[in-house]
């Protein structure tokens, strides 16, 4: 319980050893009712390998005053072994009225006037008692990323489920996660096209257009063979950036691209396709960047919707950099569809399936009049 821990700084310690797997680290978070962690922090950016013996590791958060429950434990990545050692849950005074250092403060600072002037519900909070917390937990930090937890848990406070904190460390990670995002698998069965779209992150430019381009060009190669029209499986899509995913189906969704910034242009002869069938699979794993995607879709003509409702986590996270090279993203504005419209909460499908969607989906495109030709 987290009782005797609220205002306070509490440090997870431990020597660790691994007999195998990739490495293993340490965790501790302070959580609520929510299903976000008020704070959370992990020693995973510096893991034990296998052959360095026992190494110590410690990891802390600051425990902010609606904290119900503080959680803690060992990681281990991939599957193997670890043993622990000396494992200490130590905790210090009360974090109120410790001085802060300039550089912490700065982006502290930084983080409330952003969140203040940029989030989407910002007129609904209470900024007084949600800065006084932020500083209160920020409270003795030295560097500016001992001052982390207290911006996460800032964010956690803006009642939108979709804000979130990437560390200066790992800022160049997650604008390389494009690289590592797979092409969608393309295919046709019987005259119908198949398209099942992954989830998408990272933000470079070069592996955008890279991304974009590809779906396109196996969306063309498959065409001719899918009279009747198209399944697109958006069940596992999810991430955090759109456009490369509504630049690659450009060619099934037509106009009202008029913000796309990927660069990657369709090749015009096939522009027709946005004339065709296409039946839309969503469900509770639809979230982000696949969410916006079935509103372009469920907005073009004509075009169905089967499976679940998705997640209702589509709104836009534009990102904010901080001075220390860190970065917010915040949700600035509710999702919209294709008209401009916005869009809050769940996507509902035109038909709600608990099972066999795949099959519904196909079954309503087969029912195009093109599908004979």
């Amino acid at each position: 319980a987290a009782n005797e821990f609220r205002g306070r700084r509490v440090t997870l310690s431990a020597e660790l050893r691994v007999g195998s797997g990739k490495g293993a680290g340490l965790l501790i978070r302070a959580d609520s009712d929510s299903t976000v962690a008020l704070t959370l922090e992990n020693s995973m950016a510096d893991l034990v390998r296998a052959d360095d013996g026992w190494k110590s590791r410690s990891v802390s958060i600051p425990v902010p005053d609606n904290a119900t429950v503080v959680e803690f434990g060992i990681l281990l990545q991939g599957a193997g072994s670890v043993s622990a050692r000396g494992v200490r849950l130590s905790t210090s005074k009360p974090l109120a009225g410790l001085p802060i250092s300039e550089g912490a403060k700065k982006v502290v600072d930084e983080a409330i006037s952003l969140a203040k002037g940029n989030a989407l519900r910002r007129d609904r909070l209470d900024w007084t008692t949600i800065e006084r917390q932020v500083r209160a937990l920020s409270a003795g930090a030295k560097e500016p990323s001992e001052a982390y937890a207290a911006i996460q848990w800032l964010l956690t406070q803006l009642d939108d489920r979709r804000s979130y904190f990437v560390p200066a460390a790992r800022v160049k990670e997650f604008w390389a996660g494009t690289s590592q995002t797979p092409l969608p698998v393309v295919r046709t069965d019987d005259r119908v096209g198949y398209v099942t779209m992954p989830g998408h992150n990272g933000g470079d430019p070069d592996a955008i257009r890279a991304y974009a381009k590809g779906v396109q060009s196996r969306l063309e190669s498959i065409a001719p063979r899918a009279s009747c029209g198209f399944v697109v499986d958006l069940r596992e899509a999810s991430g955090h950036h759109a456009w490369p995913m509504l630049s690659g189906l450009s060619l099934l969704l037509g106009g009202g691209l008029s913000s796309d910034t990927t660069g990657a242009t369709p090749t015009p002869s096939f522009k027709d396709l946005a004339a065709a069938r296409v039946a839309v699979l969503i469900g509770p794993r639809t979230w982000g960047s696949g969410e916006a995607l079935a509103l372009a879709l469920r907005g073009r003509s004509p075009s169905r919707t089967f499976g679940q409702p998705t997640a209702g986590l589509q709104s836009p996270v534009p990102g904010f950099a901080l001075s220390d090279g860190a970065m917010m993203l915040l949700t600035t504005a509710p999702a919209a569809d294709r008209t401009g419209r916005p869009h809050y909460g769940r996507v509902e499908p035109d038909e709600l399936v608990a099972a066999a969607a795949d099959t519904a989906a196909a079954r309503w495109v087969k029912q195009s009049p093109a599908c004979g030709k």
